[in-house]
């Protein structure tokens, strides 16, 4: 899913800058160690960032479950090397609580989206309850939390210990543009993500269609046979292209004019941060994950709603204004507010221990 890819910028970053000389990571799959150690054999990953050995019957979810309560004790000798324990998503976080209740360690918690707003969003009252109640207590008991929005801040009363950690991308190598170059570009679209209901796709190729934009869709999902037939249906100039490398995409998006990410919901999306890195004119919905990083008319563009006609009509208002000035303006915030540089100052501040050992919990 890449999700690995992208954590190991952060390790490297962490070992690089000396925030930690060694990362010890602990899993849910005795088959990790042998991922692992091809990647460390590739040059990928640094030897310094070593694999806690799940037990056997950790292969099931149950197995899962109880390592996730009982891993802070069973594997006791390696929590006590660390100083420091940090996780990346909410499911699974309650280990690194444990552990900083039974072993006295720092945790911080941290997450890339908010798993109970998505429950929310998408009316899974029975988890919702689950997953607002460990929220609130991991964010009340963590010695220090870091949210993905500006929302998410607001609703945890903005405690001391709570802090704005956005997502971000590597911004190595980005390449300001000129305008000469850009208008080379061709005049099409470009999505990427999962093909599934909530990325509102068949309203984004019904628009397309309407301003016989042409449009590229990147990824796969459940959706894609239905999405293939209704473009087939209406005569868009769609095509579907699969999943693609992350580096294949970074590669692919500076030849697009348009980016759409009209999703009825987000959290903190990475491949909207890619598509303002590429200089494309960023075309998103009102969802708050997406207003928070786009400015209307100043780094993109806002739709009214989610409708078929609120995409058409802010496609018609993107050709009244200079597209390239958009794209631009998208690439400096990018830059400046979700650049990996950026995002190790508040990971150090987080983990307040300027040359220790880490362990990353929960990938």
């Amino acid at each position: 899913m890449g999700i690995l890819e992208k954590e190991m910028l952060v390790f490297s970053s962490y070992l690089s800058s000396e925030l930690a000389g060694k990362i010890l990571l602990f899993t849910y799959d005795n088959a990790d160690q042998k991922l692992l150690t091809k990647a460390q054999q590739r040059g990928e990953i640094s030897r310094s960032v070593q694999l806690i050995p799940a037990p056997y019957w950790v292969k099931y979810k149950l197995g899962k479950v109880i390592y996730s309560l009982v891993g802070p004790l069973s594997m006791k000798r390696y929590f006590m090397i660390a100083n420091v324990l940090i996780n990346n998503q909410t499911s699974g976080a309650w280990t690194g609580l444990i552990a900083q209740c039974l072993l006295k360690k720092r945790f911080v918690y941290r997450y890339g989206h908010s798993l109970w707003r998505r429950h929310l969003d998408r009316k899974q009252f029975t988890r919702l309850v689950f997953s607002w109640s460990l929220d609130r207590l991991l964010t009340r008991y963590s010695s220090h939390t870091l949210v993905c929005t500006k929302k998410d801040y607001q609703y945890a009363n903005k405690t001391k210990n709570v802090q704005v950690c956005p997502n971000f991308i590597d911004t190595f190598g980005i390449i300001k543009q000129r305008r000469a170059q850009w208008e080379l570009r061709q005049e099409r679209g470009v999505f990427v993500g999962r093909l599934i209901p909530v990325k509102n796709l068949f309203n984004l190729i019904s628009a397309c269609a309407e301003c016989s934009l042409p449009i590229d869709i990147v990824g796969d999902g459940e959706l894609r046979q239905r999405l293939e037939l209704h473009a087939k249906n209406i005569s868009a100039n769609c095509r579907f292209l699969g999943v693609l490398p992350n580096e294949q995409i970074r590669v692919l998006l500076p030849g697009y004019k348009y980016f759409f990410l009209v999703s009825n919901f987000e959290g903190m999306p990475k491949a909207l941060l890619e598509g303002m890195a590429s200089c494309c004119t960023c075309i998103v919905s009102p969802h708050y994950s997406c207003a928070e990083i786009i400015d209307d008319e100043t780094n993109g563009l806002i739709t009214s709603n989610y409708t078929e006609g609120a995409i058409v009509d802010t496609i018609n208002r993107s050709k009244r204004l200079d597209r390239f000035n958009l794209g631009c303006a998208a690439q400096e915030k990018v830059t400046k507010k979700y650049s990996l540089i950026h995002i190790m100052g508040i990971h150090r501040k987080a983990l307040a221990f300027p040359s220790a050992g880490c362990i990353q919990e929960g990938l």
